[in-house]
């Protein structure tokens, strides 16, 4: 996974497991998109996330379209990585 930060900052995971790439949006907001995906395809969005007072807001577009509250940015990206892998979001 690769993600787009702030000055520029790269950060990736093992490339063993399929990642979602982050897009950063500025103001704690990211999007969550398919990495195999053609860029210009809108279809590769999986969720919105933002983080604020201490907690990510995940908004699921792929899968369960739902609001969720997660303590940190790995649990709402465990949440995504779920999406690319069974195209479902795990159950609560």
């Amino acid at each position: 996974m690769h993600t787009n930060a702030p000055a520029g900052r790269t950060a990736s995971l093992s490339p063993r497991r399929r990642r979602p790439e982050l897009v950063w949006v500025g103001e704690g907001g990211w999007i969550a998109c398919d990495p195999e995906a053609d860029p210009d395809d809108p279809g590769r969005v999986l969720a919105y996330l933002e983080c604020k007072d201490s907690v990510v807001y995940l908004l699921c577009v792929k899968g369960r379209p739902e609001a969720v509250e997660l303590p940190t940015l790995q649990a709402a990206l465990d949440e995504v990585d779920a999406i690319l892998v069974g195209g479902a979001r795990r159950s609560d």
